[in-house]
């Protein structure tokens, strides 16, 4: 009995441990849970820097099937200017001519 009545006198004590270690646990558990919430934010982060990057890729290689094609429609631009260059000045020379009649029309 003296054995038990010694136990009982601890007991206070330890259960004042065990509060305290239960505690710190969960503090613990509150720090490692804030520090999943943290890692889940950049996961989802990174996942979505991922898919701007995919379709960064996918615009770049769209944009790079259509290059040729571009060209080629800018190589036919540049013979039609080149077809049509030479009706150019003697154009302008009418359009000068008949804008100086009109304006020797004109009353003074």
């Amino acid at each position: 009995t003296a054995a038990i009545a010694a136990l009982k006198a601890e007991q206070p004590a330890i259960e004042k441990l065990l509060t305290e270690a239960k505690a710190k646990v969960d503090a613990g558990i509150k720090g490692v849970e804030a520090k999943r919430s943290e890692v889940a934010k950049a996961a989802g982060e990174v996942d979505a820097v991922k898919k701007q990057k995919i379709d960064a890729e996918a615009a770049i290689a769209a944009a790079t099937k259509e290059i040729p094609t571009r060209d080629k429609a800018v190589a036919e631009c540049k013979t039609e200017l080149a077809k049509l260059q030479p009706q150019l000045e003697p154009l302008r020379a009418k359009v000068k001519q008949l804008s100086d009649q009109y304006l020797a029309l004109l009353p003074k």
